[in-house]
């Protein structure tokens, strides 16, 4: 498969998954396609995926990309298998962009990989409110509450205005 991948400011560039054999021979024959393709190319171009490769990249998150099936003994092969790749203009389109391996799922022996062509911000979740028990010793918890709590709304808004008095 080759994709061209479209932004709605115009920009656009190739896209190529990956999934190569795990036997060499067929893989060697992924490369040379790959390789006769690549000369095609003069637009940006970015590879990723499962290359069965053994290769050395860096990248953000998780050091290995692929987990193996248990074997007697408990032992378990651990690889980098998943990556991606790209052409000199791909990186001077997207100076900023990154590759990042995210935590694998537990039904699936890889680990997906987030491409962000553009710096992505990376957004920061709220911290979770958490109530403290010490808060039932406090003379003051029982008399708050009494006020905030309203019967005539649901619940869930309750919980929202004491959270908020208890910040």
């Amino acid at each position: 498969m080759h994709l061209r991948v479209k932004y709605p400011n115009g920009g656009w560039w190739f896209f190529t998954p990956i999934y190569a054999s795990p036997i060499e021979e067929r893989r060697r024959l992924l490369w040379d396609d790959l390789t006769a393709l690549a000369q095609h190319i003069t637009n940006p171009w970015m590879l990723a995926w499962d290359f069965n490769d053994i290769m050395i990249l860096c990248v953000a998150g998780p050091k290995f990309t692929w987990r193996g099936p248990i074997f007697h003994g408990g032992q378990r092969i651990f690889e980098r298998l998943d990556r991606a790749l790209c052409n000199d203009q791909w990186r001077l389109e997207f100076p900023n962009g990154s590759v990042k391996v995210l935590t694998r799922l537990e039904f699936f022996d890889h680990h997906p990989i987030l491409i962000s062509p553009t710096e992505a911000p990376h957004p920061m979740a709220p911290k979770q409110f958490k109530f403290e028990s010490a808060w039932l010793l406090d003379d003051t918890y029982n008399k708050m509450l009494k006020q905030c709590w309203k019967g005539d709304i649901d619940m869930v808004h309750n919980l929202h205005i004491v959270e908020r008095d208890l910040k």
